[in-house]
């Protein structure tokens, strides 16, 4: 049988159809289109229940749920027992420096105890022991902090107002305060309040209710780290000398590196009260604290209108 070329040609492009229909491969790339949808029509629902069956072989991506770290603003404060003397023990509530409370909060320098605190708390402890200097006088702490020294003033018979720009510091005052008094079963846990106080405000009046001694005692401590604040503290301070209060501001190397003690002296020079600058004497001392890790820090500190020595 003799076959001509074109149609041998016919008959090859027919074989190759075929080819394509059975196999899904198209030897023209523009063949691809015609190839699939033929495929689909030669296998008809036999090849969509395959397809449906692979579609269900094939294992399915679920959504996953990142937890997020869940961050807190409340801090967790810890206790520690410091002993100001053989005879005088306080217990401390303080922020661990490596709770991420430090690094979300614009000034947590209260939630620590500083060495000028310690050294002044130091001081007015051996005047207690030395005399009846703080039994029932009216003591008013600026600044207070962790409250060190409003509680060691408290142990020995003040009654104090603990004051705080931090509504922080002023919740650590109160369980240290609380913690003491249940160590020493004190019955005396009356004898400290907390409150809210700006240094930029004048100073509350007294409430003499509270007090069985004329004089009274005004106290702040590590609170000339800034030039603002050195400059509402002089005028505090000017304020509490015109009312003959004994005053005791401690200070460390904080307030002298950032110019705040300066600012402090500067602005205590200004005005009428003349007196007061010629008084002007910073006494130095060094304090040591087992507890704290120190084995000699330095503090200075100031004293006006101090109580006379019995002879």
């Amino acid at each position: 049988m003799i076959l001509h070329s074109s149609s041998l040609f016919s008959v090859l492009l027919h074989l190759v159809g075929l080819f394509q229909q059975c196999s899904g491969f198209s030897f023209f790339p523009s063949a691809t289109r015609r190839s699939s949808s033929t495929s689909s029509a030669l296998f008809g629902r036999r090849g969509r229940k395959q397809q449906q069956q692979r579609q269900k072989k094939q294992p399915t991506k679920e959504a996953t749920t990142i937890k997020q770290p869940r961050v807190t603003t409340r801090p967790k404060s810890e206790l520690t027992s410091l002993t100001i003397a053989s005879d005088c023990t306080i217990q401390i509530a303080q922020i661990n420096s490596n709770d991420p409370w430090w690094e979300t909060t614009q000034n947590p320098y209260g939630a620590r105890v500083w060495p000028a605190s310690f050294g002044i708390a130091q001081y007015l402890w051996q005047q207690h022991q030395q005399g009846d200097y703080l039994e029932g006088i009216q003591a008013f702490e600026v600044g207070c902090g962790t409250g060190l020294v409003s509680q060691t003033v408290a142990l020995a018979g003040a009654t104090v107002q603990a004051t705080d720009v931090s509504p922080v510091a002023l919740q650590l005052t109160q369980q240290g305060w609380d913690a003491t008094v249940k160590q020493h079963q004190n019955s005396a846990s009356s004898l400290l309040t907390t409150s809210i106080y700006d240094i930029t405000q004048p100073l509350p009046p007294p409430n003499d209710s509270k007090t069985t001694r004329s004089q009274q005692l005004f106290l702040a401590s590590c609170v000339l780290y800034e030039g603002d604040l050195g400059i509402a503290m002089a005028q505090r301070v000017k304020e509490a000398y015109q009312r003959g209060m004994w005053i005791l501001l401690g200070d460390d190397d904080s307030g002298y590196r950032e110019g705040g003690r300066q600012s402090f002296l500067e602005q205590l020079a200004l005005g009428s009260l003349g007196s007061i600058t010629s008084q002007i004497e910073w006494k130095q001392g060094t304090v040591q604290c087992t507890e704290m890790g120190w084995r000699e820090k330095p503090f200075s500190f100031l004293e006006f209108n101090a109580p006379k020595k019995e002879v």
